[in-house]
């Protein structure tokens, strides 16, 4: 879909924002139809759209390149709508509308949104047969039951090409989850925002501030309509903050905006609907109400400003190393959004007093209240947008030309938190990883932080940190106290994973690692001795699985160059060559086809990581096995001479998805014209009545 798209790049080049925003427009625009088919009044309707629209999750995900939450999260109030249409009209076309966009949003990737779907959706199945009457209901659970169970059946089977590798893919994976869960101090998030100092925490960042207008809001409805909605959405509400203290917070992060964001439109519903009955005697519960959370801000607000080593405390656990002026400047902002949110509440309290009193029109009541709330979030976004840019040293222009000029595969070994976009990191950031290459980065350290307290292990042995004069400084180590195994290891491993550039923020003293560039607090090396993508080898030691191959790279005789450790038995004996050549002829994700000329039988290491499932290796279009080799890489036995070598990418899970997910296409685009069949076969009868 989004290659749709691609043909208006020269009319406009930054073609993903305009994708993203057609996607939230279509968010906005179906969660306005969404709650109209539940009577809502439109301006209200129009209101929770515009909340979720400037939801502050949704532009911290955008601004850390986080767009397939934000792109799935634009199809729940879709899938909600044509699900609900279908559970009141029960035409086939809104059910295969309902499924096709479910299989969509599994397809965009993420499970915490789709899980808030899922839930949603049960939500709505129970609403739906509680307002039927009373010799329906128990039919009508059934049938929704089943509707929704078919639908994700058929969600996740038009998937399949997807989720079937995937879940092989799970196997052998490690899936680096967010550590952030919330804690109770973090409840002050709802009001404080930035109560646990920056708003953004890496690529993992979570924000619990869903609006303030929208809790206030959403309070009306738990007062006006005491139901078994109500309190449905009440649990649901409950549920996600339960799960966000056992799990990654995700899941309540972007859960919880969806749901006050619809309940703060009910809220002014219900507030519109009680004006209308009772235009002269408002009840004084709701005033009540309304002062009872003014005075939790204003509480709020004075604790707070009587506590300012409560809070240093607190903000020294979250942020570890934070100097005295910084912790202030966090209080006196954490100060000025308590000030904030009482202005916000009493000019909300204000508006409602004034509608209740039928002081103001219905447009002008919401009209004020989405200012409010707009401004609210804008604010905090435009936060946001100060506080994510990179505080990190950029690679400058010259290191970066440096490396676009070396033509050959390579990797970079860098400790820089700007992510190497261009180029291959052997630590990049992902969220997975194959468990083997994960365990071996582990076992070598190299996936430890470099910062300006805590020095990865590959640096720690070239400087000590040290403090002087009450700073953390470096103190270059003397080359005849590093040790020497460990230097050894080091770069046994670098050459190992190809990697030919080093990029970091403290100086290293190795002659075979030779200072290219040293601009703007960055330091750019480069391995002389760094192995090609693609090597042969003339050694070879069969290695039971486990650590033994581990151990056994960190004796002293271990040369990536001359052995190779492999798993299992041989095919055909290898023996000494002066010389053996591998030229790269393609390098492709899925398919890579190597020249080798093999003056003996020898075995040709790929430094890519080893996968049981879906690589097949061919020598002269004959397949041949693939071995595991010194731990984590592929290797394969070449006979002697010249010959084609290719590593082809296609998993047999890809192929029975495709081929279930071709069916599945085939049965919506028949259920699709069917649908529209009689939906116009219907709307015809209809007219025809008339």
């Amino acid at each position: 879909v989004y290659s749709l798209f691609t043909p208006l790049s020269s009319l406009y080049p930054n073609i993903p924002f305009i994708y993203v925003l057609l996607n939230l427009l279509m968010m906005c625009a179906f969660t306005v139809l969404l709650l109209r088919l539940l009577g809502i009044h439109p301006a209200a309707a129009a209101f929770s759209a515009l909340t979720l629209l400037f939801a502050p999750q949704v532009l911290l995900d955008i601004a850390h390149s986080q767009i397939n939450p934000v792109l799935s999260l634009t199809l729940l109030p879709v899938i909600l709508y044509f699900a609900h249409l279908f559970m009141r009209q029960r035409l086939l076309l809104w059910f295969v509308v309902s499924v096709f966009m479910f299989t969509f949003q599994l397809l965009r990737g993420s499970a915490a949104v789709s899980i808030v779907t899922i839930v949603l959706l049960l939500i709505f199945t129970l609403i739906n047969s509680i307002q039927r009457t009373k010799s329906n209901k128990i039919l009508d659970l059934f049938l929704n039951s089943g509707f929704i169970l078919v639908l994700l059946a058929l969600g996740f089977v038009g998937a399949a090409y997807v989720l079937l590798p995937l879940s092989e893919f799970l196997r052998f994976a490690d899936i680096v989850m967010s550590p952030l869960k919330i804690e109770p101090n973090d409840f002050l998030l709802f009001t404080y925002p930035t109560f646990n100092g920056e708003w953004a925490v890496g690529d993992n960042a979570r924000v619990l501030y869903f609006g303030l207008l929208s809790l206030f809001l959403a309070g009306f409805l738990f007062l006006a309509r005491r139901d078994p909605s109500t309190v449905l959405f009440g649990l649901v509400i409950i549920g996600l903050l339960i799960v966000g203290f056992v799990l990654p917070a995700n899941l309540t992060t972007h859960g919880l905006p969806v749901v006050f964001g619809l309940l703060a439109g009910l809220g002014i519903h219900l507030l519109i609907q009680y004006q209308q009955r009772n235009k002269q005697r408002p009840s004084r519960w709701l005033d009540v109400y309304m002062l009872m959370f003014l005075g939790a801000v204003v509480a709020g607000c004075i604790f707070l400003f009587f506590n300012e080593p409560i809070f240093s405390r607190h903000i020294l656990a979250r942020i570890p190393l934070l100097t005295i002026t910084r912790r202030h400047h966090f209080f006196h902002i954490v100060l000025l959004e308590s000030a904030i949110a009482f202005v916000l509440i009493a000019l909300a309290f204000l508006l409602v007093r004034l509608f209740l009193r039928s002081r103001m029109t219905p447009l002008t009541f919401i009209g004020g209240l989405l200012l409010l709330a707009i401004s609210d979030f804008y604010r905090l976004n435009d936060h946001i947008q100060n506080t994510i840019q990179p505080t990190a040293v950029e690679m400058t222009p010259r290191m970066r030309q440096e490396m676009q000029n070396d033509p050959s595969f390579f990797r970079v070994f860098s400790s820089v938190d700007e992510p190497l976009k261009q180029f291959q990191s052997i630590t990049g950031t992902t969220v997975s990883r194959l468990l083997i290459y994960h365990e071996f980065l582990e076992e070598t350290g190299l996936n430890l932080p470099d910062s300006p307290w805590m020095h990865n292990p590959f640096f720690s042995k070239y400087a000590r940190l040290i403090s002087r004069a009450g700073e953390i400084v470096e103190q270059p180590i003397p080359v005849q106290n590093i040790n020497p195994a460990r230097v050894r290891f080091d770069r046994s491993v670098l050459d190992l994973l190809n990697v030919r550039y080093i990029l970091c923020h403290s100086p290293i003293h190795d002659p075979l690692y030779p200072l290219l560039q040293s601009e703007g607090g960055l330091y750019l090396y480069k391995n002389l001795t760094a192995l090609p993508r693609a090597f042969m080898v003339d050694s070879v030691y069969i290695s039971p699985a486990g650590r033994a191959t581990f151990d056994a790279m960190n004796e002293p005789a271990f040369d990536p160059r001359q052995v190779v450790f492999i798993e299992g038995m041989p095919p055909l004996d290898v023996s000494r060559a002066d010389s053996n050549v591998v030229n790269i002829a393609s390098y492709a994700p899925g398919l890579i086809q190597l020249q080798v000329q093999a003056q003996e039988n020898a075995v040709l290491v790929l430094s890519e990581v080893y996968y049981p499932v879906g690589w097949t290796a061919l020598i002269d279009q004959r397949p041949v096995t693939i071995y595991k080799a010194n731990s984590l890489l592929r290797a394969v036995f070449v006979p002697q001479g010249r010959h084609s070598v290719e590593f082809r990418f296609l998993p047999k899970s890809f192929r029975n998805g495709v081929r279930i997910s071709q069916l599945f296409s085939l049965l919506m685009v028949s259920g699709l014209g069917y649908g529209l069949y009689t939906f116009i076969k219907l709307k015809k009868r209809a007219e025809a009545k008339r």
